[in-house]
Protein backbone atom coordinates (compact mmCIF):
# COMPACT_ATOMS: atom_id res chain seq x y z
CA UNK A 1 0.00 0.00 0.00
CA UNK A 2 2.56 2.50 0.82
CA UNK A 3 2.17 5.98 0.73
CA UNK A 4 -0.80 5.36 -1.73
CA UNK A 5 -3.24 5.37 1.06
CA UNK A 6 -4.52 8.33 3.07
CA UNK A 7 -7.47 9.52 3.96
CA UNK A 8 -8.32 11.29 1.10
CA UNK A 9 -7.94 8.30 -1.52
CA UNK A 10 -9.53 6.10 0.77
CA UNK A 11 -12.98 8.26 1.31
CA UNK A 12 -12.41 8.60 -2.61
CA UNK A 13 -12.25 4.80 -2.70
CA UNK A 14 -15.34 4.48 -0.71
CA UNK A 15 -17.07 6.84 -2.82
CA UNK A 16 -16.38 5.02 -6.06
CA UNK A 17 -17.69 1.84 -4.53
CA UNK A 18 -20.85 3.47 -3.65
CA UNK A 19 -22.82 2.21 -6.95
CA UNK A 20 -21.32 -1.32 -6.23
CA UNK A 21 -23.46 -0.99 -2.58
CA UNK A 22 -26.49 -0.02 -4.02
CA UNK A 23 -26.97 -2.79 -6.23
CA UNK A 24 -25.41 -5.08 -3.20
CA UNK A 25 -28.55 -4.00 -1.39
CA UNK A 26 -31.24 -4.81 -4.30
CA UNK A 27 -29.38 -8.08 -4.76
CA UNK A 28 -29.84 -8.92 -1.28
CA UNK A 29 -33.66 -8.52 -1.42
CA UNK A 30 -34.02 -10.18 -4.94
CA UNK A 31 -31.66 -13.12 -3.20
CA UNK A 32 -34.05 -13.02 -0.47
CA UNK A 33 -37.20 -13.24 -2.27
CA UNK A 34 -36.13 -16.17 -4.54
CA UNK A 35 -34.97 -17.84 -1.73
CA UNK A 36 -38.55 -17.69 0.19
CA UNK A 37 -40.36 -18.44 -3.63
CA UNK A 38 -37.88 -21.56 -3.49
CA UNK A 39 -38.85 -22.37 0.02
CA UNK A 40 -42.18 -22.34 -0.80
CA UNK A 41 -41.81 -24.90 -4.18
CA UNK A 42 -39.78 -26.75 -1.16
CA UNK A 43 -36.33 -26.57 -3.63
CA UNK A 44 -34.49 -24.30 -1.97
CA UNK A 45 -30.94 -26.57 -2.07
CA UNK A 46 -31.05 -26.12 -6.17
CA UNK A 47 -27.86 -24.40 -7.18
CA UNK A 48 -28.69 -21.59 -8.44
CA UNK A 49 -30.49 -20.73 -5.29
CA UNK A 50 -27.28 -22.29 -3.20
CA UNK A 51 -25.13 -19.84 -5.42
CA UNK A 52 -26.92 -16.39 -4.82
CA UNK A 53 -27.10 -17.22 -0.96
CA UNK A 54 -23.22 -17.94 -1.12
CA UNK A 55 -22.74 -14.60 -3.07
CA UNK A 56 -25.10 -12.69 -0.97
CA UNK A 57 -22.56 -12.25 1.64
CA UNK A 58 -19.76 -13.10 -0.05
CA UNK A 59 -19.88 -10.38 -2.32
CA UNK A 60 -20.28 -7.83 0.06
CA UNK A 61 -16.90 -9.39 2.26
CA UNK A 62 -14.88 -8.52 -1.64
CA UNK A 63 -16.22 -4.96 -2.53
CA UNK A 64 -15.04 -4.05 1.39
CA UNK A 65 -11.76 -5.37 0.81
CA UNK A 66 -11.05 -3.86 -2.90
CA UNK A 67 -11.90 -0.16 -0.91
CA UNK A 68 -8.49 -0.64 0.79
CA UNK A 69 -6.48 -1.71 -2.46
CA UNK A 70 -8.14 0.51 -5.14
CA UNK A 71 -5.71 3.46 -3.94
CA UNK A 72 -2.35 1.35 -4.53
CA UNK A 73 -3.99 0.07 -8.05
CA UNK A 74 -4.62 3.76 -9.49
CA UNK A 75 -1.43 4.57 -8.47
CA UNK A 76 0.53 1.70 -9.84
CA UNK A 77 -1.51 1.19 -12.79
CA UNK A 78 -1.20 5.07 -14.09
CA UNK A 79 2.81 4.59 -13.68
CA UNK A 80 2.80 1.92 -15.82
CA UNK A 81 3.90 3.62 -19.16
CA UNK A 82 5.97 5.78 -16.82
CA UNK A 83 9.79 5.05 -17.76
CA UNK A 84 10.56 4.73 -14.32
CA UNK A 85 7.35 2.44 -13.36
CA UNK A 86 7.78 0.25 -10.02
CA UNK A 87 6.86 -3.15 -10.28
CA UNK A 88 2.89 -3.97 -9.54
CA UNK A 89 2.15 -4.37 -5.89
CA UNK A 90 0.16 -6.94 -4.16
CA UNK A 91 -2.46 -4.06 -3.64
CA UNK A 92 -3.15 -4.24 -7.62
CA UNK A 93 -2.75 -7.91 -8.21
CA UNK A 94 -5.18 -8.49 -5.28
CA UNK A 95 -8.29 -5.92 -6.77
CA UNK A 96 -7.42 -7.45 -9.88
CA UNK A 97 -7.94 -11.14 -8.75
CA UNK A 98 -10.75 -10.30 -6.35
CA UNK A 99 -12.96 -8.16 -8.91
CA UNK A 100 -12.51 -10.73 -11.58
CA UNK A 101 -13.43 -13.77 -9.18
CA UNK A 102 -16.31 -11.82 -7.89
CA UNK A 103 -17.92 -10.79 -11.23
CA UNK A 104 -17.11 -14.19 -12.50
CA UNK A 105 -18.55 -16.21 -10.16
CA UNK A 106 -21.55 -14.06 -9.86
CA UNK A 107 -22.12 -13.96 -13.97
CA UNK A 108 -22.08 -17.82 -13.92
CA UNK A 109 -25.81 -16.82 -12.48
CA UNK A 110 -26.36 -13.56 -14.74
CA UNK A 111 -26.04 -15.50 -17.25
CA UNK A 112 -28.38 -18.35 -17.10
CA UNK A 113 -31.24 -18.19 -19.63
CA UNK A 114 -34.15 -16.77 -18.21
CA UNK A 115 -31.98 -14.55 -15.47
CA UNK A 116 -30.31 -13.21 -18.63
CA UNK A 117 -33.83 -12.08 -20.24
CA UNK A 118 -34.16 -9.00 -18.11
CA UNK A 119 -36.20 -7.23 -20.99
CA UNK A 120 -38.38 -9.58 -21.69
CA UNK A 121 -41.11 -11.03 -18.36
CA UNK A 122 -42.02 -13.73 -20.94
CA UNK A 123 -38.94 -14.91 -22.32
CA UNK A 124 -37.46 -14.75 -18.41
CA UNK A 125 -40.73 -16.94 -17.63
CA UNK A 126 -40.11 -19.62 -20.93
CA UNK A 127 -36.40 -20.17 -20.37
CA UNK A 128 -36.09 -20.04 -16.60
CA UNK A 129 -33.66 -22.99 -14.77
CA UNK A 130 -36.28 -25.71 -14.67
CA UNK A 131 -33.76 -26.91 -11.33
CA UNK A 132 -34.85 -23.57 -9.66
CA UNK A 133 -38.55 -23.37 -10.40
CA UNK A 134 -40.22 -20.95 -8.61
CA UNK A 135 -44.03 -19.03 -8.63
CA UNK A 136 -44.59 -15.38 -10.08
CA UNK A 137 -43.33 -12.83 -9.06
CA UNK A 138 -40.09 -13.95 -7.82
CA UNK A 139 -38.27 -14.46 -11.19
CA UNK A 140 -38.44 -10.58 -12.12
CA UNK A 141 -37.72 -9.67 -8.42
CA UNK A 142 -34.65 -12.07 -8.58
CA UNK A 143 -33.67 -11.59 -12.00
CA UNK A 144 -34.03 -7.59 -12.17
CA UNK A 145 -32.08 -7.23 -8.71
CA UNK A 146 -29.21 -9.15 -10.03
CA UNK A 147 -29.25 -6.71 -13.34
CA UNK A 148 -29.15 -3.84 -10.48
CA UNK A 149 -25.62 -5.28 -9.22
CA UNK A 150 -24.16 -6.22 -12.65
CA UNK A 151 -25.08 -2.50 -13.58
CA UNK A 152 -22.65 -1.75 -10.12
CA UNK A 153 -20.07 -4.16 -11.66
CA UNK A 154 -20.36 -2.22 -14.45
CA UNK A 155 -20.13 1.18 -12.69
CA UNK A 156 -17.07 -0.07 -10.39
CA UNK A 157 -14.88 -0.81 -13.17
CA UNK A 158 -15.44 2.05 -15.61
CA UNK A 159 -15.10 4.43 -12.82
CA UNK A 160 -12.10 2.71 -11.52
CA UNK A 161 -10.37 3.21 -15.40
CA UNK A 162 -11.42 6.73 -15.47
CA UNK A 163 -8.94 7.45 -12.12
CA UNK A 164 -6.26 5.20 -13.55
CA UNK A 165 -6.41 7.10 -17.21
CA UNK A 166 -6.51 10.61 -15.45
CA UNK A 167 -4.54 9.99 -12.04
CA UNK A 168 -2.22 12.53 -13.05
CA UNK A 169 -4.19 14.79 -14.52
CA UNK A 170 -3.59 18.78 -13.45
CA UNK A 171 -7.41 19.41 -14.23
CA UNK A 172 -9.63 18.17 -11.48
CA UNK A 173 -12.32 18.41 -13.65
CA UNK A 174 -11.13 15.86 -15.86
CA UNK A 175 -10.71 13.72 -12.80
CA UNK A 176 -14.06 14.30 -11.05
CA UNK A 177 -16.10 13.67 -14.05
CA UNK A 178 -15.91 9.58 -13.88
CA UNK A 179 -18.46 10.57 -11.42
CA UNK A 180 -20.70 10.64 -14.60
CA UNK A 181 -20.18 6.93 -15.14
CA UNK A 182 -22.45 5.58 -12.59
CA UNK A 183 -25.14 8.29 -13.38
CA UNK A 184 -25.39 7.15 -17.12
CA UNK A 185 -25.42 3.01 -16.23
CA UNK A 186 -28.36 3.39 -14.03
CA UNK A 187 -30.19 6.05 -15.70
CA UNK A 188 -29.97 3.83 -19.15
CA UNK A 189 -30.81 0.65 -17.03
CA UNK A 190 -34.50 2.58 -15.82
CA UNK A 191 -34.93 3.77 -18.56
CA UNK A 192 -34.47 0.25 -21.12
CA UNK A 193 -36.27 -1.40 -18.55
CA UNK A 194 -38.98 1.27 -17.99
CA UNK A 195 -40.31 3.27 -20.89
CA UNK A 196 -38.40 1.74 -23.72
CA UNK A 197 -39.35 -1.48 -22.93
CA UNK A 198 -43.01 -0.65 -22.57
CA UNK A 199 -42.67 1.43 -26.34
CA UNK A 200 -41.00 -1.74 -28.14
CA UNK A 201 -44.42 -3.72 -26.93
CA UNK A 202 -46.38 -1.06 -29.17
CA UNK A 203 -48.82 -0.35 -26.88
CA UNK A 204 -52.10 1.42 -27.67
CA UNK A 205 -52.71 3.45 -24.82
CA UNK A 206 -49.86 6.10 -22.30
CA UNK A 207 -47.38 5.77 -25.43
CA UNK A 208 -46.88 9.80 -25.00
CA UNK A 209 -45.94 9.11 -21.47
CA UNK A 210 -42.93 6.70 -21.57
CA UNK A 211 -41.74 9.29 -24.50
CA UNK A 212 -41.75 12.80 -22.15
CA UNK A 213 -40.45 10.46 -19.64
CA UNK A 214 -37.63 9.29 -22.15
CA UNK A 215 -36.93 12.73 -23.60
CA UNK A 216 -37.07 14.43 -19.86
CA UNK A 217 -34.47 11.95 -18.86
CA UNK A 218 -32.14 12.54 -22.10
CA UNK A 219 -31.82 16.36 -21.40
CA UNK A 220 -32.34 16.13 -17.58
CA UNK A 221 -28.76 13.26 -17.34
CA UNK A 222 -27.17 15.73 -20.23
CA UNK A 223 -27.68 18.99 -18.23
CA UNK A 224 -26.09 17.53 -15.16
CA UNK A 225 -23.19 16.25 -17.20
CA UNK A 226 -22.80 19.45 -18.57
Amino acid sequence: FGPCLSWGTFLAAAAVSCPQWVGLYLFRTGVDDLAKGCVEKMNHRNWVCQRLLFLKNFLPLTCLLRIFCAPAMWFYMWQINDDHRPPLCVATIFWVVNFLLSWGMFAQVILLPGISQVLSSHATMDYWPPECQVERPYHGLASTRCHALNGGFWAEFLWNLWIIVYYGDPSTGVRLAGISIPIVIFNAGMLFGGPVNFLARNPTKDRGVAQAYILVSIFAVEGLLL
